[in-house]
C-alpha cells in the first residue's frame, strides 16, 4: 500500500487500473495491489481478522497521546512500518490472530524492535494418519510462543493458489506438541514454524518440510 499526495493539476483519483485500486482511507489517498482471487476467501478466520482490524482501527484512536506517541516512536524504528498506526496494528494482529490465551493486546510498543530467539531443530512426522507430532529445541523460554503455519500440494487446476494456513501457537517450553488433522491419506502437507514474543515481534521462518498423510 501507498500513500499519494497530489498537486495543482489532479486532485481527486480512485477505482482500478490496471493492477493498483486508488482509495480514500481516513482522509488519505492510497494505491493498494489488488487482488482478484484472494486465497482462502470469506473464511472464518478471514472473517475473524477483518472484525479483528476493524476493532483495533478504533483502539488506535481511543489510545492516550503519550501512547501513540510511543507507537510513532517504534513504528518509525521498525522495518517495514513507519508510522505510529501500523506498528500498533501490526503488533496486535500478530498478538490477536495468534489464538492464544497468553498473548493479549498491547497499548504501548516494546522498548525496541528486536527478534525473538528463532525456532531450533525443527522436525515433526506422522504418529498415526491422523495425528502428527511437531517438535523444536528452541526457544525454551516461557515468554515466547512457537506458531506452525501449513498447506496442502493439491494440484486442482493450473491457477490454484497454494497458501499458508495458520495452524496453531504453542508455548515454546511445551515441545513436543501434537497436531490433529482431518486430511485424506496421500495429502502432501508442508509445515513451517516461527516465533512470537509477548510484544507480537517475530522471528524469520523455518526451513520447510514436507509429509505425505500415511
Amino acid at each position: 500500500m501507498a500513500k499519494v499526495t497530489f498537486g495543482a493539476i489532479v486532485s481527486d483519483i480512485r477505482g482500478k487500473l490496471r493492477g493498483d485500486v486508488f482509495t480514500i482511507y481516513r482522509g488519505s489517498h492510497i494505491i493498494r495491489t489488488y487482488c482478484a482471487n484472494p486465497a482462502d476467501p470469506n473464511t472464518e478466520r478471514q472473517q475473524f481478522c477483518r472484525g479483528t482490524w476493524s476493532t483495533l482501527a478504533g483502539c488506535w484512536w481511543n489510545l492516550p497521546t503519550t501512547s501513540q506517541e510511543l507507537w510513532e516512536k517504534y513504528g518509525q524504528r521498525h522495518p517495514g512500518t513507519r508510522t505510529g498506526i501500523g506498528a500498533f496494528m501490526q503488533a496486535n494482529m500478530r498478538l490477536l490472530a495468534a489464538n492464544n490465551i497468553g498473548l493479549t493486546q498491547i497499548d504501548n510498543p516494546p522498548f525496541t524492535p528486536l527478534t525473538p530467539t528463532a525456532v531450533q531443530e525443527f522436525s515433526w512426522y506422522f504418529l498415526t494418519a491422523s495425528t502428527a507430532r511437531i517438535s523444536w529445541t528452541a526457544p525454551d523460554n516461557n515468554q515466547i510462543y512457537v506458531q506452525t503455519f501449513h498447506r496442502l500440494n493439491w494440484d486442482y487446476s493450473p491457477d490454484y493458489n497454494i497458501y499458508w494456513k495458520f495452524t496453531e501457537t504453542y508455548l515454546s517450553t511445551i515441545s513436543p506438541r501434537n497436531w490433529t488433522h482431518g486430511y485424506p491419506t496421500g495429502t502432501d502437507i508442508h509445515i513451517k514454524m516461527r516465533s512470537i514474543d509477548k510484544w507480537g515481534r517475530t522471528s524469520p521462518q523455518t526451513h520447510k518440510i514436507k509429509l505425505v498423510v500415511p
